[in-house]
């Protein structure tokens, strides 16, 4: 077996192989270039010059070879004080493979100035579109393929999400129990609905590829969820649920997480040739999965988390609750879809980019707090 399949990787460069090895630090290095980098200087510069003095002082070294020293010594001074650049992108990406790399290492292998670029260039939406296209959420199809889910799967289209199943063998709330339902309940659906359309268009219609964050983020998105708020009007959810967004790392434009009423108002309408509540329950039937998926894979991979999995659980359940609403009031679902049209006008939504004192609504509501029934 050859030296090279042995050894590990370069401490430097972290893409060749350690064949060589620091006589002061001991650290592997694939190459001379990794050898005098930015993160071996200290050690590689003292080695060289104390080499090059040493040999300076020996009698036997002559007038010619101490000149030939001398130059040696101010190229090397010369080539640390410009700073050298590392590797090479080509080199540095030569033994890694793209297609299988994940994020952290390919990001990893860039320098600071490559990051920078990077993060440049993605700030520009535009730069976005040309090398990922934009896909549309399932919502924007108001009209439903009443044939076969099959065939409607197949006419979305590329760049549309498939929509998620229809909920089955769900019973209207009159059936579970006889207490009225608080009027919060309206408010508070569109609270947990803001938050899974927002991630839906956020993630480009791929939720799956990355359901920790998205189910993470649908509870610090929804109080309803996570903290079992109640909200009394829809302006005052809707501004809250803006406000949490934007206080969040996504780093989005305001006008993008306004825009997500309209999706809201798509959603409460309902598609044209079936049931108001349809697109809804959809909605929710795919929260309720996400929660279960994870669920599901955190057994798998024996990540037993006891809070998480109560919080899943009890997140279920509230899903499973609002969908039993819905079935009772599709009426009321049609209602919030004209009030949000009208919600939608510039003086009710402030204009201010992440103002916090414009748009923050005081969680300590001197309002009277109402319990959703289990």
């Amino acid at each position: 077996m050859s030296m090279s399949k042995i050894a590990p990787n370069c401490a430097f460069c972290k893409i060749g192989k350690g064949i060589y090895c620091c006589p002061r630090c001991n650290i592997k290095y694939c190459s001379s270039v990794c050898y005098k980098s930015r993160g071996h200087t200290e050690c590689s510069e003292s080695f060289f010059k104390e080499w090059i003095e040493k040999s300076l002082q020996e009698k036997s070294c002559n007038n010619a070879e101490k000149e030939n020293m001398l130059r040696m010594l101010k190229k090397f001074e010369e080539e640390y004080d410009e700073d050298p650049s590392e590797l090479s992108i080509e080199d540095r990406f030569a033994g890694l493979n793209i297609n299988n790399a994940d994020e952290s290492t390919i990001w990893q292998n860039l320098n600071d100035e490559e990051k920078e670029k990077f993060k440049a260039f993605i700030r520009d939406e535009s730069n976005l579109a040309t090398i990922l296209p934009v896909n549309q959420p399932w919502w924007t199809n108001a009209t439903l393929n009443l044939v076969t889910e099959e065939s409607e799967n197949a006419d979305l289209g590329d760049g549309l999400g498939t929509r998620p199943p229809y909920p089955l063998n769900i019973k209207k709330l009159s059936e579970l129990t006889s207490a009225k339902p608080s009027n919060c309940i309206q408010y508070n659906l569109v609270n947990v609905l803001y938050s899974y359309t927002f991630l839906y268009r956020f993630y480009n219609c791929d939720l799956r590829d990355f359901i920790e964050d998205v189910v993470d983020f649908i509870f610090r998105l929804s109080p309803v969820l996570s903290k079992g708020h109640n909200y009394f009007s829809l302006e005052e959810v809707v501004q809250d649920s803006i406000r949490l967004i934007c206080a969040s790392e996504f780093d989005t434009h305001l006008t993008f997480v306004k825009s997500i009423v309209n999706d809201l108002e798509l959603l409460m309408k309902g598609p044209n040739n079936a049931k108001p509540a349809t697109f809804v329950l959809c909605a929710l039937h795919d929260i309720k999965l996400l929660f279960l998926e994870l669920k599901h894979a955190n057994r798998e991979n024996k990540v037993i988390d006891k809070t998480v999995q109560k919080m899943l659980f009890q997140g279920v359940k509230k899903i499973e609750y609002f969908m039993s609403w819905c079935l009772d009031f599709e009426n009321t679902l049609s209602e919030i879809a004209s009030d949000l049209v009208i919600l939608m006008l510039p003086e009710l939504i402030p204009h201010a980019e992440k103002n916090e004192s414009a748009m923050n609504i005081c969680e300590n509501s001197v309002k009277p707090h109402i319990e959703e029934l289990d």
